[in-house]
């Protein structure tokens, strides 16, 4: 079978099969493999990095000195890092879809290796404490990156399991820090805490070059949001620094009210900015989705308990039970480990159509559970008392953290996977830093109250554990209310490929395929069989990632809906990155004639030149394609039918075909 060449580019187009071994069948497989424990090792090194240091801050400070040291500016050793990751975590992410995923994670990379080789050789905590910085910076380029790279790579009925992996990953990650960092600290120096990142960098560098494919924003738009980024960094570093800096201010302090009330103000501008931006740095359109919205509010929640869990069972572990820090890592290993093996398992459920509403909400139930009987450890527990608490944890944090990340990037365009990944990542962040600030402070209050009665501050702290331990109970209950009643109930990569789905090929329509060259040597809608070769080249396709497409496919006039029955027949509405749908929106896609159609009924958004995303947005009937009601985010290809309301609608390609003679013919003809 003869390869045909893209007009536009000079290019040689191989059908599926007839190109390179590393692009056959199996082939992508293993480059997909690959790529999953590319940027999971990339991330992992960064998650690691954040608990890790912890265990070595004493040493730090007996190192440089007591007196050149204050207990301020040991803190700083990790504020600095959690500072700078939260509030570059969205330009990080919209940097990626603009410039490029793959290059920003590299850039990330770069950046976090430099930095850790620096911080080791750190003579001065100033020092220390600037790199520190920039670590953060470059572990903010890495993580969203590394998600929005698997959302590119995989098709939404594959992602699942890649996310579940990834997820798993980060778990272990945050649980491991403490064990890494003691056995590195006892065993080497507190320098290679830092040191060890650099191998490690060094190999994700290499195989990010060699397998992992680049990806970003197909559209030309390449100008960066300037003052949106400016806003952004402005809300999240005021909020993120006066929530660190909370307790130590007293929270009726004028410079903590004010570093909050900058923060909020400064989300809040950037959010009312970004309304009337023709291409901002954030895209409003995300948080139409009910499941996206519903998913980073309750990543909040999760954040709040991971980070406060795991500060206070480390601390009861060490302060109260007598534990070192290597025995505090080991102690941690059973939630660690359920973390890692659970995640993948999960991770094919949501892809074989197990909704994330009901494994989030369980999960989050599962870990209010663990947190209840951590309440009642303390002085005279040992570590089978606390065995059933952690495994509740373990199994409750796989549950939630990889359900979370698929049903947040299941709603979101391939072409905003950064930004998409960037929110889930901030929001989880910013829930754990308000999750420590909220557990320091309840502690302390607890722990002054219990002094001020005249009893011991040692019994005073193991009862605030318990009343921390309750307060994050009830946090995760609230999650799993929040889960039950916004997200969906069908797993986001199920409905993104329905049964019901029609693939249907109308002569009129220019659809893109796989491979051009079968399909050139047959006559403009020639036949039944013509029809069935291009059906299994679609098929074909579907099962393909974005990355992999070929470069040459069908150019048309863009996406559009066509009514097909309903009283504005005939109207023709473009999908030009998204259109809502109802009675009551602005054109093009306002339907006012039809009063079982709500006032916001379904959104679409283009995924890419084949294919849209359907969403209810909570309409009174409902949203159908196929003859099927869609209860999450769904793909959509030309051909199929939406109906809302008594409206039926449906999706086309162009129908106009390329000049002949023209590059874009030369390139695809059908």
């Amino acid at each position: 079978m003869a390869a045909t060449v893209d007009g536009r580019k000079g290019r040689s187009i191989e059908p599926p099969g007839a190109g390179s071994p590393s692009e056959q069948p199996d082939g992508r497989e293993t480059r997909k493999r690959l790529t999953v424990a590319v940027v999971a090792a990339g991330a992992l090194m960064t998650t690691l990095d954040a608990t890790v240091v912890n265990v070595a801050l004493p040493v730090i400070r007996s190192d440089f000195g007591y007196l050149h040291v204050t207990v301020s500016e040991l803190q700083w050793v990790v504020n600095a890092y959690a500072l700078t990751f939260s509030a570059f975590l969205l330009t990080a992410g919209k940097l990626g879809d603009l410039y490029g995923r793959r290059r920003m994670f590299l850039i990330g990379m770069v950046l976090f290796v430099v930095a850790s080789v620096i911080c080791g050789s750190a003579r001065s905590i100033g020092v220390l404490i600037a790199l520190r910085a920039v670590q953060g910076i470059g572990a903010a380029l890495i993580t969203p990156c590394s998600l929005s790279i698997l959302t590119a790579t995989f098709a939404p009925e594959e992602r699942g399991l890649a996310l579940g992996l990834w997820s798993g990953v980060l778990g272990i990650g945050v649980a491991l820090g403490p064990l890494v960092g003691g056995v590195l600290v006892d065993q080497a120096s507190w320098r290679w805490v830092f040191y060890i990142n650099v191998p490690i960098g060094v190999l994700c560098f290499a195989a990010t070059l060699a397998w992992v494919k680049e990806s970003r924003d197909p559209s030309k738009e390449r100008a960066l949001d300037l003052p949106g980024v400016a806003i952004s960094l402005l809300g999240l570093f005021a909020l993120t620094f006066g929530l660190l800096k909370g307790n130590d201010y007293g929270w009726g302090d004028v410079r903590t009210i004010g570093l909050l009330a900058i923060g909020v103000a400064g989300l809040v501008g950037f959010v009312l900015f970004e309304r009337i931006q023709a291409r901002p740095m954030l895209p409003l359109s995300l948080f139409r989705s009910a499941t996206f919205a519903g998913a980073n509010t309750v990543a909040v929640f999760a954040g709040f308990i991971l980070f406060g869990e795991l500060f206070f069972g480390s601390l009861l572990l060490q302060s109260v039970m007598g534990y070192s820090a290597l025995k505090t890592g080991l102690a941690l290993l059973p939630m660690t480990l359920l973390i890692m093996v659970v995640s993948p398992p999960i991770g094919r459920l949501l892809s074989k159509g197990i909704g994330p509403r009901w494994i989030i909400t369980a999960g989050m139930l599962l870990l209010a559970d663990s947190l209840v009987l951590l309440s009642r450890c303390g002085y005279g527990s040992n570590f089978y008392d606390l065995l059933p608490a952690f495994v509740l944890s373990g199994i409750g944090f796989a549950f939630v953290l990889t359900s979370l990340t698929s049903a947040a990037l299941a709603g979101v365009p391939v072409r905003h996977a950064g930004i998409g990944s960037a929110v889930i990542n901030a929001t989880r962040q910013v829930g754990g830093t308000i999750g420590l600030a909220v557990t320091v402070a309840v502690s302390s209050a607890v722990v002054t109250s219990w002094v001020s009665a005249g009893r011991t501050r040692p019994d005073g702290f193991a009862h605030s554990f318990d009343v921390v331990m309750l307060v994050s109970a009830g946090v995760s209950l609230a999650g799993a209310l929040v889960a039950a009643v916004t997200l969906a109930r069908q797993s986001p990569a199920a409905a993104a490929e329905p049964k019901a789905e029609q693939l249907t090929v109308r002569p009129t329509v220019s659809w893109p395929v796989a491979a051009p060259s079968v399909v050139q040597a047959l006559p403009y809608g020639a036949s039944p069989g013509t029809e069935r070769v291009s059906q299994l080249l679609q098929e074909d396709m579907a099962r393909m990632s974005m990355t992999e497409r070929p470069q040459a496919v069908a150019v048309g006039n863009g996406l559009a809906l066509v009514v097909e029955t309903g009283t504005a027949t005939g109207k023709r509405i473009p999908v030009l990155e998204e259109v809502v749908v109802g009675r009551s929106e602005p054109e093009p896609g306002r339907l006012d004639g039809d009063s079982e159609i709500s006032r916001r009924h379904a959104s679409v958004s283009e995924l890419d030149s084949a294919r849209v995303l359907v969403e209810d947005l909570a309409s009174t009937n409902g949203t159908f394609l196929n003859g099927y009601r869609i209860l999450a985010p769904t793909v959509a290809r030309p051909g199929d039918e939406i109906r809302i309301g008594s409206t039926v609608l449906r999706l086309e390609a162009g129908s106009e075909r390329p000049p002949a003679g023209s590059d874009a013919a030369a390139a695809v003809r059908v």
